[in-house]
């Protein structure tokens, strides 16, 4: 699964669901997401939202912050239903961050979906999470990219307090050395196990798949009821794939940017340029 080559500006406030939804999966971040996003979609359910999604419609953080500040600050309408609706109704599963920040609101809002609870050992999980994305969202390169695009500067204040969330941390921790003495190993542990417990707690074992990386389509399909495609599930996003990806993305970033300064810096340059040569015509004549 790839970061968006190209992105919509489309707001959603006001929208209704156009498609039921099937599938939550609710697994933290780092836990085989976008293997699974690229397996559903393959399944058949329509537009599966992942974080990526997010990165591709930057209007939709706006909506996310004003779910997180209710569930977290008590700022405004906690999300319900309807709200939801608004948000996530073109789609028919959603996996990873956001929407796993509120698995128990996504769990009432929808009883009838299918939730699959992503794992992947604890520690090796902390070990993931904390060497890509968190690194990823407090670097240089990528706070410099806010100055320069306007839907980076939209979307990553959000994701940060996303992964805080995920983190258990709250909004304060702002600096990357912060993090690292917050969210030691044995922390990591706990709030991965706690998660796990807090979504078997909430769903019926009949209606909880439990799937881990190297499960296969077999499980999954089974417990959604579809038949095994002849594709071999997908494998995506891995810490070697991650890092490149996000390399990539932060190219089409500097690449819109020059575009969009170079253009016209360009014209301008080529009329001094112009203006300058017929005025030494002038003076000479």
């Amino acid at each position: 699964m790839a970061l968006p080559r190209l992105r919509t500006w489309i707001d959603r406030r006001g929208a209704e669901r156009t498609v039921p939804m099937k599938v939550l999966v609710l697994g933290l971040p780092r836990t085989g997401t976008a293997s699974m996003t690229e397996a559903l979609s393959i399944l058949g359910y329509n537009d599966v939202y992942h974080m990526f999604k997010l990165l591709g419609n930057p209007p939709d953080a706006d909506m996310w912050m004003d779910a997180l500040q209710a569930k977290f600050s008590g700022q405004g309408k906690a999300y319900a239903r309807e709200e939801w609706d608004q948000l996530l109704g073109h789609c028919q599963a959603v996996t990873d961050a956001p929407a796993m920040v509120f698995a128990e609101e996504l769990i009432a809002a929808y009883p009838d979906a299918k939730v699959i609870l992503t794992l992947r050992e604890p520690e090796s999980w902390w070990c993931s999470f904390t060497a890509t994305i968190v690194p990823l969202l407090y670097s240089r390169p990528v706070r410099l990219l806010e100055y320069i695009d306007s839907g980076l500067a939209r979307l990553l204040p959000l994701i940060r307090l996303v992964n805080l969330a995920v983190m258990g941390l709250p909004p304060k921790v702002t600096t990357l050395d912060a993090i690292r003495r917050d969210f030691p190993p044995e922390r990591g542990v706990l709030r991965f196990e706690e998660h796990a417990a807090m979504i078997r707690a909430l769903v019926p074992s009949e209606n909880l798949l439990e799937y881990r990386p190297g499960d296969g389509s077999a499980p999954l399909c089974a417990f959604l009821g579809k038949e095994v495609p002849q594709a071999a599930y997908p494998q995506r996003n891995d810490a070697a794939s991650f890092g490149e990806e996000m390399r990539a993305g932060r190219r089409r970033v500097w690449i819109r940017f020059l575009t969009r300064v170079g253009l016209p810096v360009g014209i301008l340059c080529a009329a001094v340029a112009v203006g300058f040569h017929w005025r030494a015509i002038w003076i000479n004549s």
